[in-house]
């Protein structure tokens, strides 16, 4: 899913694709020492709120705020990407409605990847 949206925004937007790729890298290379503005832990509506997060990604200036959701467990072994979206879209979910869209396909992912090794749960 994330790959999918990640060729879709550098093919349409490559200004705020490079922000994003930069803000997942910050993930990637800090783990669990990643924080905020970039990356928020814990995820309320997830059936694995210790698990779970999401980067943050902005242009300055511009009204885009894009979310990528992501799973890693505690011995960060591997971090999940599933969902990327910029919830304040004209017409689209807004707030927790967002969220509540977003969250369970995130879960879902994880399931499928946590039954391949029940260790990383």
């Amino acid at each position: 899913m994330v790959q999918d949206s990640l060729e879709q925004l550098r093919a349409s937007d490559s200004e705020l694709f490079e922000v994003v790729a930069s803000d997942l890298m910050y993930l990637l290379r800090l783990k669990r020492e990643a924080q905020l503005p970039q990356v928020r832990w814990g995820i309320a509506q997830s059936s694995f709120p210790s698990l779970t997060g999401e980067v943050r990604s902005h242009v300055a200036g511009r009204p885009e705020f894009i979310r990528t959701l992501f799973v890693m467990p505690r011995d960060e072994s591997v971090c999940v990407f599933a969902v990327m979206a910029d919830k304040n879209v004209a017409g689209g979910l807004k707030g927790d409605d967002w969220y509540d869209g977003a969250v369970p396909l995130l879960d879902d992912v994880w399931r499928k990847v946590s039954e391949t090794d029940p260790a990383r749960s």
